[in-house]
């Protein structure tokens, strides 16, 4: 199972978003991201809300603690 800052790194280059588009949608710097991709520095909590927000994600999708990308969407057989 991925880990947080796989999972991160997926979601961003799925969408096409660079370091800083990512940066500005969630109003923190490119440099932390970039922290946060490579395994060196965890986010606050608040941070991983906003990036599950900005992805459509579960937070436990977002941290690797599951596959289930949107558990309400999924239960409703809808695709995220």
């Amino acid at each position: 199972m991925n880990n947080f800052s796989d999972r991160l790194k997926q979601l961003r280059m799925e969408r096409g978003y660079t370091l800083w588009d990512l940066a500005l949608k969630c109003d923190i710097s490119k440099s932390a991201l970039g922290m946060y991709e490579r395994d060196e520095r965890q986010p606050k909590i608040e941070t991983v809300e906003q990036l599950a927000d900005v992805f459509n994600v579960d937070i436990d999708y977002l941290l690797g603690k599951t596959d289930v990308r949107n558990q309400i969407a999924s239960s409703l057989g809808v695709s995220s």
